[in-house]
C-alpha cells in the first residue's frame, strides 16, 4: 500500500510538473491559432515541447520519488498524472472558454485532438520509459 500512496504522490507532482508547463506553452498555441495558424499545426509545434517537459519531469520526479524498477508504480505515477492534466484542461476550458464537458471531449475527434491524445499517452508511459533510459546507462 505505501508503494502505491508512494506513486499516487509522484504522479500529482509529475501532474504539477507537467500542467504548469502547458499554461505556460498553451497560450503561445493559442496565439499562433488566433493570428491565423491552422489548429493542427499549431497542435504539431506543442507536442514536442510538451513531450520534452514530461520526459525531463518524469526523470526528475522517478529519481526524487525513488521510484522501483517496475512497470506497474511507475503507470500508476503516469495515469495519476495524466488524469489530472486531463481534468484540468477540462476544468481550465470550462473557466476559460465556458466549453461544457461535450465541448471539451468533441476536441479530441479533431486531427489537433488526436496529436494532444497521443502526446498525452505518451505522457503516461513516460516514468516507464524511464526504467529503458536506466537500463541502458
Amino acid at each position: 500500500m505505501e508503494r502505491f500512496q508512494r506513486s499516487m504522490r509522484a504522479g500529482c507532482v509529475y501532474f504539477l510538473a507537467v500542467f504548469a508547463a502547458e499554461c505556460a506553452i498553451r497560450p503561445i498555441r493559442e496565439t499562433f491559432v488566433f493570428v491565423g495558424v491552422d489548429p493542427l499545426t499549431a497542435a504539431l509545434f506543442e507536442a514536442p515541447a510538451m513531450l520534452l517537459v514530461m520526459y525531463l519531469a518524469a526523470a526528475w520526479i522517478v529519481r526524487v520519488f525513488r521510484a522501483p524498477m517496475r512497470i506497474g508504480p511507475r503507470l500508476v505515477m503516469g495515469a495519476t498524472g495524466m488524469t489530472l492534466v486531463f481534468a484540468a484542461d477540462l476544468l481550465t476550458e470550462f473557466a476559460v472558454r465556458g466549453w461544457r464537458v461535450q465541448e471539451s471531449l468533441s476536441g479530441l475527434a479533431t486531427p489537433e485532438g488526436v496529436v494532444l491524445g497521443a502526446v498525452v499517452i505518451l505522457g503516461l508511459m513516460m516514468p516507464v520509459l524511464q526504467m529503458r533510459d536506466r537500463l541502458a546507462a
